[in-house]
């Protein structure tokens, strides 16, 4: 499961998903919405799995994100397209149901 985010410019994973022999150091920062420094460990690329799909993803790693935030440069790089009325995105030929978080913050 990860994080959606067309609103994120960099894919961003939790460090607790990558070993560290994977990390590549970066030059790369990264920055919360409020504008706070969020510190980075560094770059990895990975394959992942979606569905019966294998794709490459480049995502920055940090300590102080959850979850894996795929972000707008992975979804354009793979032409997604997103059906926010049948709650699906589109990814090659396949088609993938959205699952929303349970209990999500009350915030925009």
């Amino acid at each position: 499961m990860c994080l959606l985010d067309s609103g994120c410019e960099q894919s961003v994973l939790p460090a607790r998903l990558v070993e560290a022999h994977q990390l590549t150091p970066t030059a790369q920062r990264l920055q919360a919405a409020n504008g706070t420094e969020i510190p980075v460990r560094g770059e990895v690329r990975l394959e992942i799995r979606i569905g019966r799909q294998r794709r490459m993803l480049d995502g920055i790693v940090s300590d102080r994100v959850m979850e894996p935030m795929i972000g707008i440069d992975w979804l354009e790089r793979n032409n997604v397209k997103w059906d926010f009325s049948r709650e699906c995105v589109q990814i090659g030929r396949y088609r993938h149901r959205l699952e929303a978080r349970p209990n999500p913050p009350q915030w925009v």
